[in-house]
Order: structure tokens, then sequence, then C-alpha cells
């Protein structure tokens, strides 16, 4: 009758690894989820367009020309409005 109480003890853990284990599988995607940035993908051109890009692209993509804000504000901070 000893083992009883070393088999529930068992049962228990297993039960609660089981649920922390799925927990954590439920929470680690919106942990993972990078922070974006709008930026105007190459303004003033006909491929221009509004992007949301992770925070670390940002430096990338302003080296080639992008403005980090939407289309929209980046034409209305040169004063013309589309």
């Amino acid at each position: 009758m000893q083992h009883v109480p070393m088999i529930k003890t068992l049962a228990i853990t297993a039960i609660v690894l089981v649920a922390v284990t799925m927990g954590m599988s439920a929470v680690a995607p919106a942990m993972a989820a990078p922070t974006l940035v709008d930026i105007c993908h190459k303004p003033n051109t006909p491929a221009e367009k509004d992007m949301s890009v992770p925070e670390q692209a940002v430096a990338g993509h302003l080296g080639h020309g992008d403005a980090e804000m939407t289309c929209t504000a980046f034409h209305f901070s040169l004063g013309s409005q589309l």
C-alpha cells in the first residue's frame, strides 16, 4: 500500500508538467512576435507602398531610401498630398 501515494504523486507531477508545457507553448508565439515599424517602401517610385517590417529590418530599408513613416505621412511631410 505504500506504493499508492507514490503513484498518486507521480501522476499529479505528470499532469502538472503537461499543463505547464501546454501553457508555455500557447504563450511562446505571442512572446516571439516581432515589433513592427511602418515604413514607406521606395517613396516617389511606381513601387511605392506602405509596409510594416520588423524593427531589426528598419536600418536596411532606410539605407536604400525608404522612409520610417507611412507613405501618406511621407508626402504630407513634403507638403504634397496624394
